[in-house]
């Protein structure tokens, strides 16, 4: 129970600055100006309905529809579902990895805890999906090696098939949270390889009903992404090639941030794509000398290392750019993608810092680096939370890592315009038509400051650039 207490305080300490942030970019969308989530009649639409929320995830709806029920628009209890759901992840982590005889599981489990490249996913009300899915993600998982273990050793058949029910039904509600659970049936699979207990091909048919809802659901988000959220044209128009060096560049980045959680940002930096630069066939090379290096070594270091980084590209797949999702229009990448996929990097790391400690010294050594980890990522975590505690300093400190981004020039000058700062907003709207001279709802906002600036003339000139550019 200590171990518990310990770990879930720790967690709790780096993230409770959360609770007193605000709402920001998406929240609107996803809660405070979504009339679903104030209707009686918001169920049947967050169920039955595609296109009355931004994305089919009902149990994520469903939770805000019943969080307006009890705090209405106060964030703090939005917030306070977050860090809580983030607390049980890191528990459940420990708890696997535990299971899973992982040495140094709970060193693996705080640092996920309190590792600041989460703080996205904790912070933003919109992120919800993200601890929630991976909670039921967790459990589906626990459930299902529960069964592999029950199966093996001729258990009861009403105890083995619970514990399949059990993980099947927590599967589907991750599925219906967030589609990215859809990666579950293939963890599976690579973590009975490498507890080598997959000897044979009926191991692979329990999961085919995971396989199958998970593509099913799968295809449904890609259609509500095409068809409510646009994407497709000139911001997803890339070759299969393109996409490989996306991948291939995002993996090492999410790599270094992981290792290095330096100048995290809300959105990142775009980079230009071209398969003539050799220099950008760098980046999936590294990624394939990585995985043959792993393979390589399994002999010697066993197959952990290789099933760590297996766990994180394949969970952190969805998210690279093979399939269109919305959020590429601004950036290839954003933290909240590896939420998940930090597990696997995580629990190696934490596994190499305990094994170093054979001797008293040593132990007093990764004592230190323990202690030193802990004191570091807090302190991370803490001024990361800061920034997220208002939409309009978020903006800022994005603008300050990433001065390119035409989306956080726009969304500060709509959140500076309702603080009745228009001199300011004035500025920012005409960044973003710098970098982005085609936006029209930025023209469209950059008229109504104009005009409430006194500035008619020029307000009617932005207003018919507007309409010309939607015309066309």
């Amino acid at each position: 129970m200590g171990s518990i207490f310990v770990l879930a305080a720790v967690t709790l300490i780096a993230h409770l600055p959360h609770a007193a942030g605000g709402f920001i970019w998406d929240d609107n969308y996803h809660l405070t100006e979504n009339l679903w989530m104030r209707s009686p009649d918001g169920l049947r639409a967050i169920w039955l309905q595609p296109g009355a929320t931004p994305q089919y995830y009902p149990l994520v709806f469903t939770t805000y529809w019943l969080g307006f029920r009890i705090w209405g628009l106060d964030p703090f209890g939005y917030h306070l579902l977050n860090i809580v759901l983030h607390v049980v992840n890191t528990l459940l982590i420990w708890q696997l990895l535990r299971r899973l005889e992982v040495r140094g599981a709970w060193l693996a489990a705080a640092i996920f805890g309190i590792h600041p490249v989460h703080v996205e996913s904790v912070a933003w009300i919109t992120e919800l999906r993200n601890v929630l899915y991976t909670m039921f993600y967790l459990l589906s998982l626990v459930c299902y090696l529960r069964f592999h273990a029950l199966k093996e050793i001729g258990s009861r058949a009403s105890s083995t098939w619970g514990a399949y029910g059990s993980s099947l039904i927590l599967f589907l509600c991750g599925l219906l949270t967030k589609s990215t659970t859809c990666t579950l049936p293939v963890i599976v699979l690579l973590i009975l390889w490498w507890m080598q207990k997959l000897r044979r091909t009926a191991h692979v048919y329990p999961l085919i009903p995971f396989f199958l809802s998970g593509l099913l659901m799968g295809f449904v988000t890609i259609w509500v992404e095409r068809v409510f959220l646009g994407t497709q044209g000139a911001d997803w128009s890339f070759s299969f090639l393109e996409r490989l060096l996306i991948a291939g560049r995002s993996l090492c980045f999410y790599l270094s941030k992981l290792l290095w959680p330096a100048n995290l940002a809300f959105i990142y930096p775009k980079w230009h794509v071209d398969p003539s630069q050799w220099w950008q066939y760098l980046f999936p090379a590294a990624v394939i000398g990585l995985v043959v290096g792993a393979w390589a070594a399994r002999h010697k270091l066993g197959k952990g290392p290789l099933a760590a980084i297996l766990f994180f590209i394949l969970t952190i797949a969805p998210a690279l750019g093979f399939i269109n999702f919305y959020g590429t229009r601004f950036a290839f990448v954003t933290d909240h993608h590896q939420y998940v996929p930090s597990i696997g990097v995580i629990a190696l790391g934490a596994s190499m810092i305990t094994s170093f400690s054979f001797t008293p010294a040593r132990k007093y050594v990764t004592a230190g680096v323990i202690l030193l980890l802990w004191i570091t990522l807090t302190r991370l975590t803490w001024q990361r939370s800061y920034i997220f505690q208002d939409a309009v300093r978020l903006y800022e400190d994005t603008i300050s890592k990433n001065p390119t981004s035409w989306l956080a020039y726009h969304n500060l000058a709509h959140e500076l315009t309702k603080q009745g700062e228009h001199e300011k907003a004035l500025h920012c709207q005409l960044e973003a038509l710098r970098i982005k001279p085609d936006l029209v709802k930025t023209r469209v906002n950059m008229a109504y400051t104009l005009r409430t600036l006194g500035k008619r003339s020029e307000a009617k000139q932005e207003y018919e650039r507007a309409l010309t550019l939607e015309s066309d």
